[in-house]
């Protein structure tokens, strides 16, 4: 029999402050600044944890705090400290204005192929499913290439009550009868399964806002974002990390939602207000590209890269720097090497830029889209030195943002061929095999970087992460065990 954990529990003030603080980090929720409310909250998160799991709450307290507090402790805690109420079709008039002023614009525009939308902090699935609803009767479910819609939480599970997709009458308050035979399936005990229809088009992930990743349609690419009543739990500097997230993700032109409550935050964003009928919503303004450099924003969805035309050796360390032409590229003035061809070849740049810039000057470029500046700087910085791998493993990134994937697998092999232990390059190579569905090829480049994080010391740097340390990074790809 579990034991039954105690009525008693008493934990250190000292372990409740700690354990708060490792749950504001990881999820970003801002606790309150009364100390003794703060512990309260958790005292009771431990307790409902402790009777879940069936141990003591001292043991548990104690597992939480001595032992790595990853993700997996993260998903623990999450449902406790969390707030998921949300019922279908919540906030009316936010949802007309979307429909008029949002959805049926996009619907009517003649080159559009798809329609992506992301309900970001979906709790149990209400909101996504209710953009699906909208979806269908604004623009039809099957009337694009594309019509999609992302839900993402923390909680998980929060996530497997979305996905089982079924609701009791709370979850459906203010529906009437005849959207309630329209969207849902009636089951026993006055509970209602979404009709498959909807369901079809909704996905469901689990992403910690806190520290976003990415998604699974590259960056700039989403049209809308719906994200109500998560804002209010971060804090100042979370928040705007996690709007410049949002503002990178949406394409340009789209659109992003938030509680009235929340509209406060984004009075010095980069978005562009949208005031009708005494709702606000928020408008990207203008086009902002990926940055090359930052591959991880895609870590748990896609890859950036198009899918290769053609099969290549996969082999790592083949000493591709005695090819000075790759079969089809063109050697630039200076003898630096240039693949893409039906493009002017670039003038070296050696006397305009000093020789350590070139390379900084390259990733200033690729971080602000201008991809062909940025091609011309890196080239030029190859121009000087072969031998630089952080050089190659730029250029790679420009590549596979430019959809030159062949290009970019090139180098991305020739960087570890001038540096085996470059864990961005292995990574990297990883995702392209992924992308063109070679799992056992992606599989080795895995093995190949948890076999070099092994000989690391968990909080050393990690070469072309991005900032990330090894233990980050091993976190990263054992995430995407194959």
């Amino acid at each position: 029999m579990a034991r039954r954990p105690s009525s008693s529990f008493d934990p250190r003030e000292e372990d409740l402050d700690r354990l708060g603080d490792l749950v504001a980090l990881k999820t970003g929720i801002s606790f309150s600044q009364d100390r003794p409310r703060r512990r309260e909250g958790l005292r009771r998160a431990l307790t409902d944890l402790a009777r879940h799991r069936a141990l003591p709450e001292s043991a548990l307290i104690r597992e939480l705090l001595d032992g790595p507090f990853d993700e997996a402790a993260v998903s623990l805690l999450a449902p406790y400290v969390t707030v998921g109420e949300t019922y279908f079709f919540r906030e009316r008039r936010t949802l007309d204005l979307f429909r008029r002023d949002v959805l049926a614009p996009m619907a009517a525009e003649r080159d559009r192929k798809s329609l992506r939308l992301w309900s970001a902090g979906c709790s149990t699935g209400e909101e996504p499913y209710t953009l699906a609803m909208i979806l269908d009767e604004t623009a039809g479910l099957d009337g694009l290439d594309e019509v999609s819609v992302l839900g993402t939480d923390i909680n998980g599970r929060a996530l497997a009550r979305a996905r089982e997709g079924v609701y009791g009458r709370w979850s459906l308050r203010g529906l009437d009868d005849k959207a309630l035979a329209r969207y849902f399936q009636p089951l026993d005990g006055g509970r209602y399964s979404v009709r498959e229809r909807y369901r079809r088009a909704v996905t469901f992930l689990s992403h910690n806002l806190a520290s976003p990743r990415g998604l699974p349609w590259p960056a700039g690419t989403v049209d809308v974002i719906f994200c109500r009543n998560v804002l209010i739990y971060f804090d100042g500097p979370l928040r705007e990390r996690l709007l410049d997230f949002f503002h990178r993700s949406l394409a340009p032109g789209g659109w992003l939602i938030v509680a009235p409550c929340e509209t406060s935050a984004l009075v010095a964003s980069p978005f562009r207000a949208h005031h009708a009928d005494g709702v606000t919503l928020y408008r990207k303004g203008g086009p902002e590209p990926l940055s090359p450099t930052a591959f991880f924003d895609v870590a748990f969805g896609e890859p950036l890269v198009a899918a290769v035309p053609e099969e290549v050796t996969s082999a790592l360390l083949e000493p591709l720097l005695g090819q000075e032409e790759p079969q089809g590229g063109e050697t630039l003035p200076g003898g630096a090497l240039f693949f893409q061809e039906g493009l002017p070849a670039f003038e070296p740049l050696e006397s305009l830029i000093a020789d350590d810039d070139l390379l900084s000057q390259a990733r200033q470029a690729a971080d602000g889209g201008r991809l062909d500046e940025a091609l011309s700087l890196c080239l030029a910085r190859l121009d000087q030195d072969r031998t630089d791998p952080e050089a190659f493993f730029l250029l790679s990134m420009i590549y596979q943002e430019q959809g030159e994937a062949e290009e970019a697998r090139a180098a991305l092999r020739r960087v570890l061929f001038l540096a085996p232990d470059f864990l961005g390059a292995h990574y990297a190579l990883a995702m392209i095999e992924l992308g063109r569905g070679r799992k056992d090829q992606a599989r080795r480049h895995f093995r190949n970087a948890l076999s070099l994080l092994e000989r690391m010391d968990p909080e050393e740097p990690v070469a072309g992460g991005e900032g990330m340390r090894a233990a980050e990074f091993r976190a990263l790809i054992e995430a995407r065990t194959l």
